[in-house]
């Protein structure tokens, strides 16, 4: 902000109620941990809707100097707040503060156009894809999500796929300021569900697919699916949905949308859609398919390997395409593509098998992942895996049991246990493998032990899949965070091995 606004005027621009306070805002802030001095405080419900120590946050946000508090009626007739401290009364208290946030920064997203993507998998590589096709240069773009968040070539370090509401209007004007035209973000259920996008308007809103994750906070399907769908209520009435129809409820998505907006469908699998990949070929390095779209077809090669890639690619030249790229251009794009780390990285020293890191944590990710390693291995598919504790206990077994099936041979180890125990996280993980399947599973509860066991079990022609980090390069246990690259470790136990030295030719 160049300049502190006054309150009344912020609360007008806002939408609020705005009584004649001219004193200056230094801030919004939502953390009754940080420096309030100057600002407005806005009380917020818990993620489970429980207002129970919203109370105290507010008091010590008075105590540290906040000029304003904005709370629920109840909330403010208990603060009794001091003079000098205004009280801003709110029914939807989480909207608000998106709105609040939005107005303190000048709404800089009106000046960027605005593309969302939502769905359990493939947001990350879908984000990127459409990034690069929109800004070959990465210099007139901004993208936000899992892996970082970007301004032009700026990096900032993401600690959630959606940051806050007040996060993300700053890098929306530091974006706008930059002379950035797009926007790519990936829009978590997290951030769709606490309102963090409330108020914007997008060009473009994508949906990957629904698959199984996060029922620790949505607790069924129903809500998980409606919390997605709900970016498809903020599209422009000229903005475009594109939506995986080879997802059941992709048919639901795009009749959330808002009215007028156009949908483009896509389908991986060569399925009635508007944008459809045809006659696909998978080899280790790559797939070539045929892209068809609005009765034109165009062959190219997509450097990245499996059909779930296909369905990105798609969703990414779906997007690019409603927002007014040629055909031309999408394909010429999805030839050189934007990859983000982590998602089917090859890990290569010069071993004579194939070693893949991916970001797989959920059960329908890493079953697409070991089919698309199967696709294109001649040996045989051995996988490290995982599940994260404080996490959805639910999918453990089914990720065990997908493992085992899928899998030649699996080593079940830990991801992030956080406060778990690491034992008990297997011992749910492992509940899943029926008794058939017990001999092709190996229990390592060390991550760093267990990629050792897979690679050098590993034999010319074989695949090691290690699953469930990708792009991370660190191990939370307990609440300690210490570093930890699944791709620094595969390559360091593979030279161990001896590949990637100078060998001796014969004679």
């Amino acid at each position: 902000m160049s300049e502190a606004p006054a309150l009344g005027a912020l609360l007008k621009r806002a939408g609020l109620e705005a009584p004649n306070q001219k004193g200056r805002v230094l801030g919004i802030e939502h953390d009754s941990r940080r420096d309030l001095a100057g600002k407005v405080f806005c009380a917020l419900p818990s993620a489970s809707g429980r207002s129970k120590d919203a109370k105290g946050y507010a008091k010590e946000a008075v105590a540290k100097g906040a000029v304003a508090v904005l709370a629920p009626v109840s909330l403010l007739r208990r603060l009794k707040l001091p003079e000098g401290c205004l009280g801003i009364p709110s029914a939807d208290p989480r909207g608000d503060y998106a709105r609040l946030a939005a107005a303190y920064y000048g709404f800089p997203a009106r000046r960027l156009t605005l593309a969302g993507i939502t769905g359990t998998n493939g947001k990350t590589t879908t984000s990127f894809l459409l990034r690069g096709l929109l800004d070959k240069g990465l210099e007139r773009s901004a993208l936000v999500g899992t892996v970082g968040y970007w301004v032009g070539p700026r990096f900032h370090e993401a600690p959630n796929t959606t940051p806050s509401c007040l996060e993300l209007q700053a890098l929306f004007a530091e974006a706008a300021s930059a002379g950035c035209r797009w926007a790519v973000m990936e829009a978590s259920s997290h951030a769709l569900d606490q309102r963090r996008v409330e108020g914007l308007e997008f060009s473009s809103a994508v949906f990957t697919n629904l698959t199984r994750d996060h029922l620790d906070y949505h607790k069924t399907m129903a809500a998980y699916g409606k919390a997605k769908a709900r970016l498809f209520a903020m599209l422009r009435p000229d903005g475009t949905a594109v939506v995986n129809v080879e997802d059941a409820f992709g048919h639901k998505i795009a009749e959330a949308r808002t009215p007028g907006a156009r949908v483009i469908t896509y389908h991986a699998g060569g399925g009635k859609a508007e944008l459809r990949a045809e006659e696909i070929v998978f080899d280790p390095e790559g797939t070539r398919f045929t892209l068809c779209f609005g009765g034109r077809r165009a062959t190219l090669r997509l450097p990245l390997p499996g059909r779930f890639n296909v369905a990105n690619a798609l969703a990414a030249a779906g997007a690019a395409l409603g927002l007014g790229l040629p055909l031309e251009a999408v394909v010429r794009g999805l030839e050189q593509p934007q990859v983000p780390p982590g998602r089917y990285e090859l890990v290569r020293v010069g071993q004579p098998f194939s070693v893949v890191v991916d970001y797989a944590h959920t059960p329908d990710a890493l079953e697409r992942l070991i089919g698309a390693a199967r696709e294109v291995t001649p040996g045989r598919v051995l996988t490290v895996f995982g599940c994260g504790g404080d996490r959805d206990r639910g999918k453990r077994p089914i990720m065990g049991e997908l493992a085992a099936r899928l899998s030649d041979l699996a080593f079940a180890t830990s991801d992030n246990p956080r406060t778990e125990k690491p034992k008990a996280i297997l011992d749910d993980v492992l509940s899943g493998v029926g008794a058939s399947l017990k001999t092709r599973v190996r229990r390592v509860e060390d991550r760093r032990t267990a990629i050792a066991y897979a690679l050098k079990s590993a034999r010319p022609g074989d695949c090691v899949l290690i699953a469930g980090k990708g792009h991370e390069d660190y191990q939370v246990v307990g609440t300690e965070k210490a570093h930890f690259d699944d791709r620094e470790e595969a390559r360091a136990v593979l030279k161990d091995l001896g590949w990637g030295k100078p060998r001796k030719g014969k004679g």
